[in-house]
């Protein structure tokens, strides 16, 4: 399934629906505009149209837990009220060395060093070491992993 710039975010989900379709039940309602906003707030970002309009529709893949009862077997967007700018989130608070994350989004390849410049937006925490996580890039609307 390939996705570009002039895919709009409701041709992005009907495809996915289509492609997941006996898994479409999975998918969350829409985040509300004021769950939007109250994040938008909180973190002191401002979330681009594509992005609000993509959250909009749906605002999850709500992919059940498998292995130690907490842990989702697919790392997938989380809801709204979960997300984080990365500088405050677990991941960095929990980091004691200042260096770490911005070599790790260079050896990544990702446009920006900065913590401020991304939202954690989905994980799977399976552990210090083994965690994958996706950033949501704000100037660019485009998600990164890394582990």
């Amino acid at each position: 399934m390939s996705y570009n710039a002039l895919t709009t975010p409701q041709q992005a989900w009907v495809r996915l629906k289509s492609f997941w379709n006996p898994f479409s039940f999975m998918l969350s309602k829409g985040a509300s505009p004021e769950q939007i906003n109250i994040f938008q707030k909180k973190e002191d970002v401002l979330l681009q149209p594509r992005i609000i309009e993509l959250i909009s529709i749906y605002s999850t893949i709500g992919i059940p837990t498998e292995s130690y009862g907490y842990f989702c077997a697919e790392t997938a967007l989380m809801p709204i009220a979960q997300w984080s700018r990365f500088d405050n989130s677990i991941l960095n608070k929990e980091q004691d060395d200042p260096s770490f994350w911005p070599e790790v989004f260079s050896d990544y390849n990702c446009p920006s060093t900065s913590m401020n410049d991304y939202i954690v937006v989905g994980s799977d925490p399976w552990g210090a070491d083994y965690g994958i996580y996706l950033m949501l890039h704000q100037k660019s609307n485009t998600i990164f992993g890394i582990n």
